[in-house]
């Protein structure tokens, strides 16, 4: 079992070292000044207007589909259908938030303006809300005390 949380943990890390890794490269990409860049800047008013919706649609599906999966685990019988359903969970989430911060860097990639990089930043913290864990395993999926137990002691 701890296998599993390190493997869930590192593939979480993963996820959010290429995010900042393309956020860095598109700061750097912006301060470079290409002309295609400039270009694409003059369409930036309706591309700002539109991507707070679409990112906000993004981050909602994404703690909608969170709830929801939770919600499922009532259902399940033990640990061992419990533990591939969380796994699925965080990388239903993960993958949905990571959507909305790749498409604001790519906004700010054809705009250039920093308000994507501060909603981008957010969207960092909402993805390091998420982050998978035991606790959050026990409380999400409201293991009974034995399940609690169980698993702690695999862990440990």
């Amino acid at each position: 079992m701890n296998h599993f949380f390190k493997q869930l943990s590192l593939i979480f890390y993963a996820l959010g070292a290429g995010q900042l890794l393309f956020c860095a490269v598109a700061v750097f990409l912006r301060s470079q000044g290409a002309a295609a860049f400039e270009e694409a800047s003059h369409y930036n008013t309706s591309l700002t207007m539109w991507t707070p919706f679409l990112v906000l649609g993004a981050f909602t599906a994404a703690w909608l589909v969170h709830k929801m999966r939770t919600s499922q685990a009532s259902n399940l019988k033990d640990l061992k259908e419990k533990v591939p359903h969380y796994r699925t969970t965080v990388l239903l989430r993960a993958a949905m938030i990571e959507g909305g911060n790749i498409l604001l860097l790519v906004s700010y990639l054809l705009s250039g303006r920093p308000i994507h990089l501060i909603w981008f930043a957010a969207g960092m913290v909402l993805f390091g809300v998420f982050r998978p864990g035991l606790s959050n395993f026990i409380r999400d999926y409201r293991l009974s005390f034995e399940e609690e137990n169980l698993i702690k002691n695999e862990v440990n």
